[in-house]
């Protein structure tokens, strides 16, 4: 995610200070704004990916061996990055969420960057 930083040098002020924190919140407010409004595109070029990797692969009669604790980790790992909207979801509705609101996807998207490791993790 974008995000402007104004630097506060050691020689300015309390105005200069504040007035620099002021404007750093409102195009960081104004920013995440957008940002959230531009999703879509994220969503069209996950789409476009997966297209482009359909294709090649229907375009071609090779098949490749593939190791099977390495498949099953990947499979784990991608189904992790979808499940875990669902299963925030779930814990809301059921009230066992200190959060109330669902996530944005910026917030999802953090959560689901612990996938990998958390897959690792219930392996060893």
């Amino acid at each position: 995610m974008i995000k402007i930083h104004y630097t506060v040098f050691p020689g300015d002020n309390w105005k200069e200070k504040e007035y620099k924190a002021g404007g750093e919140a409102g195009v960081n407010e104004v920013l995440k704004k957008y940002q959230l409004k531009c999703t879509g595109q994220c969503f069209e070029l996950g789409s476009a990916a997966a297209y482009k990797i359909a294709r090649a692969y229907c375009d071609t009669p090779y098949r490749p061996q593939v190791n099977f604790e390495t498949a099953c980790r990947t499979i784990a790992i991608i189904t992790c990055y979808f499940q875990v909207g669902n299963e925030i979801s779930n814990l809301i509705n059921e009230g066992r969420c200190g959060d109330e609101d669902e996530p944005n996807i910026f917030e999802l998207f953090y959560q689901q960057k612990q996938c990998p490791d958390t897959i690792d993790e219930l392996l060893s």
